[in-house]
């Protein structure tokens, strides 16, 4: 009888290996589609016109990529709390669940205010409240990434971005400023290049 329990117990772990093979799989599949779907968004906003330009370039929250969860930036003073907090609040953003991803982001930069993350965690509230239309929320968070962390690599970005909020917000000179200062102050970074091509599409 022990026999004959050992055996079916041996069964039933071959079976869930290979369920779990299966999800994984499934798991891998969908990882490579989210990245495309970012790719494809991406596309999109390079291609895009002056006028949608504006209307596009924040609502579907502009892809920095799945890779962003895998290549965290620096981890230097991030527990491993942390690291798992924003993981699990960027996984929200991909699965575009963008009210979770808010209050996940909120609790983050609430939780961990001295981590290397948190710069990340607030330009991600920016991009999610624009994508909400929230252009005020969007607006502060921005400026917190800019006049809080001006260490972060994230500034350029979110100087463009906020940019681009400026724009949406009717205050046109504000953010012809702002993108000409992400061009003049980070010229070599991409958001500077995406800057130059927003103003001389907005000149032409």
């Amino acid at each position: 009888m022990l026999f004959n329990q050992v055996q079916e117990h041996q069964q039933e772990i071959q079976q869930l290996r290979g369920q779990i093979e299966e999800l994984r799989h499934q798991l891998e599949q969908l990882r490579n589609q989210t990245q495309q779907q970012y790719l494809d968004i991406e596309d999109r906003l390079m291609t895009s016109s002056a006028p949608s330009q504006i209307e596009q370039a924040t609502p579907d929250v502009e892809p920095e990529a799945a890779e962003q969860v895998v290549q965290a930036p620096s981890t230097r003073n991030v527990s491993e709390d942390a690291q798992a907090a924003y993981q699990a609040a960027f996984a929200h953003v991909q699965a575009r669940q963008f009210e979770d991803a808010i209050a996940a982001f909120e609790s983050f930069v609430a939780d961990h205010p001295e981590s290397s993350l948190t710069a990340n965690g607030h330009y991600w509230l920016g991009e999610l409240y624009a994508a909400e239309g929230e252009l005020d929320a969007a607006d502060q968070a921005f400026t917190r990434v800019i006049e809080q962390y001006n260490g972060s690599t994230k500034v350029p970005d979110a100087l463009y971005k906020l940019g681009l909020v400026k724009a949406r917000k009717g205050e046109a000179e504000r953010s012809r400023e702002l993108l000409e200062q992400v061009r003049d102050d980070y010229p070599q970074s991409s958001a500077a290049g995406l800057a130059n091509d927003f103003l001389r599409q907005s000149a032409g």
